[in-house]
């Protein structure tokens, strides 16, 4: 490990720091007539691009210890309260010229590299805790500039480990506090869990994902929002990445799909869905005795907020809004003793309240506040609208964007909760300014005449820088005295308020200053702060307290200012002061010299003996030392050499990976493909489904419009049957009736005939007799011209009834030639179907082949890691003495062996995604052989069907046959029944003479 060296010594650093301020006095005071001359001007550029590369060698070098004490001791590293973790080499150059403003001690980084040296080296007890340097350093001040008084590497590690033995053994005493510390009781963090995931959800998400560092305490579970679209997760991660106000989230964020949550810098976040409080159970998470943290501002009394105790899992719950009525109100740093195991519900408060709180207490504690007004210059918010629309509270329709609206603001009535001395002593309103982020609260107070008594702006203003540097409320109020700053300045800050002290004003009692917070991030690193007091999270700080033997911070205070006031005589007096001291030792230096020449003239000869012995052994010393620089040169280029081929390898394993990645998306593009395939099988399923449940229907109809002509048929021939059975009757009946009549006329002929000559009465009655018998005759005439009409009629049916059979052929033809048609593409779209499955099998083929060259790769990474495996092993011995770059070498080994076993891991889910897209395969071959086993089972039902269809038929055929043969025998039997009664017409009338026929004849026809 480097020791920390400084380019400069520290005399001549004091001296131009001495010569700096005294120019800026004299710049201040009036204009300096005696200007630089050109080399002095030269000497001073020289000088300080050298000490600006002082400090930059030991910022850079200090940024691996603090991230050392960080992930390794669990040690927050801290410079007068404003942290260093995760801070740039610039930035903490920053950070130590910011502190010398206010501190009153000229600290640079040289100063704090030297204390953070002797921490990690020589500090055994130097865990778990918070330690600021800069107060460290104060305490330590004159170990340190011992330190670097030392010209030698072995005097500078000697005195680095006295001031570590000596910073170690005051560490020690700190030890059986950590051990009954409420914080250090927790065996594993506790759970947090975000509800709603708005402006302040996200920057309280960011803020608890920098902290899960190692012993950790709080750990983010879990978020729960609304139920959104398919790219929810997307989105919501999307915006935790990026911010158009606070810049991008740093570090990285990957999907888990499956589990429906996000992995930020290895924190597993799950994602909970859910339409209320009471909605959630996080014990299935393995989520237990959490803390939820509501930002959605819907729920504010203790009823709403109580919801959430009822979802198991949670046991205490935070409010990121004013709260109604008796629920805690907590201000960070102000009120927290508040906070006590009884009560399970919160609130944080508002923005604007954590902002003004902790600066009206300092004020109150100093000087007593007795009344006074506070207006805050608000920037818009959510609940706004960009344009001029609706909203429940006056004036907050207009568009933020484009106007400064006048609203209310409860931030008076919420510090009442958290000071209930300023009770009825304050007043507030707000404006709200169309600019996304940074708030300004400007208080115009009335303080205690007595207290503040010949108050001046100078004074106020240095008691609000030391409440920002060394007091409780330190990490809630800022200073700044600057008059070029504006509010983007303070985008980003911790603090919950920022006093500007340039604008500060002092008349009297009544004092005006001027806070600058911001209203998004300064406010979450509040609510932070009371969710860390909450669950007992309390860090132990080291030094608690400057030794009463250290100049305090006042003294040190009074003398800079004495300095800077008084510049130019001091640096006079330390000129003449300086002179004379030269002079005196110039003069005891001549005395103590002439003393000692006789006695150095004796021992001259002895001298010059050391001396040419001290200069072999300097030349000795001084080859072993070339000796040394040309081993450490030839390490330096193997170590070069090394790094070339480990970036050789690592462009090779990237070369690798973008070769992964485009056999991720060909796999992609396959499954895609597979996927196309499958919706056009199940389309072509469907669609034969459909065409099969159209075809079922119309043959369905067709049987059912079949069996409806067959019952027809039925009845008309049973109605034309009986119709004939019942001609038959009549006719039988009217043909007995005239056998009956014939035997009667038969009677009366003969009777008549005998009678004829003697009795005229009876012949007319023979004649009448005759005459009734001819109406009869005519009588059976009109019956059997009816019955022929009607057979005309049922004639004219059965023709109707054969078209009806002739159309239903038709359409009988026309399904089959449907069937056939689908058949035909049934058997087009197999084969489409075949043609696919082997274009993928070809496809899956060249996967295989794509998958074998990646092994083959593989293996000649895996041999090329090998042999640097190899070469490292015989470099050991070399490396030996050079740590810090065998651990860099180490580092990079295991991220080559990670990386190889992502590739490994990669090759694995490739060949597993091989094996499911032949299971997909395999899947659409059985998806086609069912459908060809069905289709022939349709194709023979069909079959069968038309099979029974002309059965049907062929009986229907039969059955009309049989019913016109029977209607021809009803024909013939109506036509012999007519020629048997003309037979018997005829043989009545041959009977009869032929005279009486004659007779007859005349009186009928007469």
């Amino acid at each position: 490990m480097r020791t920390p060296t400084r380019q400069a010594p520290p005399k001549h650093r004091d001296a131009t720091a001495n010569t700096a301020r005294t120019t800026t006095t004299m710049a201040d005071d009036a204009p300096n007539t005696a200007a630089l001359t050109g080399e002095q001007i030269q000497t001073l550029r020289t000088e300080e691009l050298e000490q600006w590369k002082a400090q930059e060698d030991a910022a850079d070098l200090m940024i691996p210890l603090v991230g050392r004490l960080y992930r390794q001791q669990n040690i927050v590293s801290t410079l007068f309260g404003k942290g260093l973790v995760h801070k740039n080499s610039i930035e903490l150059i920053k950070l130590h010229n910011y502190v010398c403003k206010y501190v009153g001690k000229r600290m640079v980084t040289d100063d704090t590299l030297v204390v953070l040296t002797a921490l990690s080296r020589h500090a055994p007890h130097a865990r778990d805790m918070r330690i600021d340097f800069g107060r460290t350093f104060l305490l330590v001040e004159h170990l340190v500039r011992a330190v670097q008084e030392q010209t030698t590497e072995e005097a500078k590690n000697a005195k680095i480990a006295e001031l570590g033995r000596f910073l170690d053994g005051k560490l020690a005493n700190l030890i059986s506090s950590l051990a009954t510390s409420p914080s250090s009781a927790m065996t594993k963090p506790r759970d947090v869990v975000l509800y709603g995931f708005g402006r302040i959800g996200r920057l309280l998400a960011r803020l608890l994902i920098e902290k899960s560092g190692p012993g950790v305490k709080l750990m983010l579970r879990a978020i729960v929002v609304r139920k959104g679209t398919k790219e929810d997760l997307v989105k919501r991660a999307s915006l935790l990445r990026r911010d158009s106000v606070h810049g991008p989230f740093h570090g990285t964020i990957r999907f888990n799909e499956e589990a429906n949550a996000f992995i930020a810098n290895g924190n597993l976040i799950q994602v909970i869905y859910a339409d209320g409080p009471d909605k959630c159970d996080y014990t299935q998470y393995g989520i237990n005795d959490a803390v939820v943290i509501d930002n959605t501002g819907r729920w504010r009394d203790e009823n709403g907020l109580g919801l959430h105790l009822k979802s198991p899992g949670v046991s205490k719950v935070i409010l990121t809004a004013p709260a109604k009525g008796n629920i805690p109100t907590i201000v960070a740093g102000v009120n927290d003793e508040q906070i006590r195991p009884e009560h399970d519900i919160f609130s944080a408060a508002s923005c604007t309240t954590n902002a003004i709180a902790p600066t009206l207490k300092a004020l109150d504690e100093k000087y007593g506040v007795l009344s006074g007004h506070i207006e805050t210059v608000h920037s818009f918010t959510n609940d706004q609208n960009l344009s001029d629309n609706y909203h429940q509270k006056e004036r907050r329709g207009r568009s933020a964007v484009l106007n400064m609206v006048i609203t209310e603001t409860g931030a008076a009535s919420a510090v009442v909760k958290c000071l209930p001395s300023l009770k009825d002593k304050l007043t507030a309103n707000a404006i709200r300014v169309p600019t996304p982020n940074v708030s300004l609260a400007i208080l115009n107070l009335e303080l205690d005449p007595a207290k503040a008594k010949d108050l001046t702006v100078k004074e106020l203003n240095t008691l609000m820088s030391k409440v920002s540097l060394n007091s409780p409320l330190m990490n809630q109020i800022d200073f700044v005295n600057s008059a070029e700053v504006a509010s983007t300045d303070f985008v980003g800050s911790r603090a919950a308020g920022t006093v500007d002290g340039k604008a500060t004003i002092v008349k009297g009692n009544r004092v005006v200053l001027y806070v600058w917070y911001d209203n998004e991030f300064g406010y979450s690193c509040q609510v932070v702060r009371v969710l860390q007091t909450l669950a007992g999270i309390i860090h132990t700080r080291f030094p608690d307290k400057l030794e009463s033997n250290q100049p305090s911070h006042r003294r040190t205070t009074h003398a800079r200012r004495r300095t800077d006031r008084d510049g130019s005589e001091l640096t006079e007096i330390k000129q003449s002061v300086q002179r004379l001291k030269t002079q005196r030792a110039h003069v005891e230096y001549l005395r103590q010299h002439a003393e000692r020449l006789e006695a150095l003239v004796k021992e001259r000869t002895q001298e010059n003996e050391s001396l040419r012995r001290e200069v072999s052994a300097l030349r000795g010393v001084e080859h072993e030392n070339t000796t040394l620089l040309q081993r450490l040169q030839l390490l330096e280029a193997r170590i070069a050499s090394l790094e070339s081929v480990c970036t050789d390898k690592r462009q090779e394993l990237k070369a690798a990976l973008d070769r992964l990645a485009q056999t991720e998306q060909q796999r992609e593009q396959l499954r895609l493909e597979v996927e196309h395939v499958q919706d056009e099988a199940r389309h072509h399923t469907e669609v034969w489904e459909r065409e099969k449940a159209t075809l079922q229907q119309q043959l369905q109809n067709t049987q059912t419009h079949t069996r409806a002509q067959d019952e027809t048929l039925q009845q008309c021939k049973h109605e034309h049957r009986r119709q004939l059975e019942a001609l038959q009757a009549r006719h039988d009946t009217e043909r007995v009736q005239m056998h009956e009549q014939l035997k009667r006329l038969r009677s009366d002929n003969q009777r008549q005939t005998r009678e004829l000559q003697t009795q005229e009465d009876q012949v007319r009655k023979l004649l009448h007799t005759t005459t009734r018998q001819t109406g009869i005759i005519d009588d059976c005439d009109r019956a059997l011209a009816a019955a022929k009409a009607r057979n005309d009629q049922l004639e004219r049916t059965l023709d109707s009834t054969e078209s009806e059979n002739k159309v239903l052929q038709e359409r009988v033809t026309d399904l089959e030639t449907q069937v056939a048609g689908l058949s035909a593409s049934a058997s087009a779209d197999q084969r489409h179907a075949e043609r696919e499955i082997q274009e993928l099998q070809i496809k899956l083929m060249k996967r295989k082949e794509r998958m074998e060259v990646l092994q083959v790769a593989l293996r000649e990474q895996e041999k090329s890691l090998e042999a640097v495996q190899r070469e490292h092993a015989a470099r050991d011995q070399a490396r030996a003495n050079l740590e810090d770059v065998v651990q860099d070498l180490r580092r990079r080994e295991r991220d080559l062996q990670s990386e190889v076993s992502s590739l490994q891991l990669a090759v694995r889910e490739a060949t597993d995604e091989k094996c499911l897209l032949q299971d997909q395969v395999m899947t659409l071959q059985t998806q086609l052989a069912t459908e060809r086993t069905d289709r022939s089972k349709w194709a023979t039902a069909r079959l069968k069907l038309l099979a029974e269809f002309c059965d049907e038929e062929n009986k229907l055929g039969s059955t009309l046959q049989e019913w016109l043969r029977s209607d021809r025998k009803a024909r013939r039997g109506a036509v012999e029944i007519s020629d048997d009664l003309d037979l018997d017409l005829d043989n009545n009338d041959a009977d009869e003479s032929d005279t009486s026929r004659e007779q007859r004849s005349r009186m009928v026809y007469g």
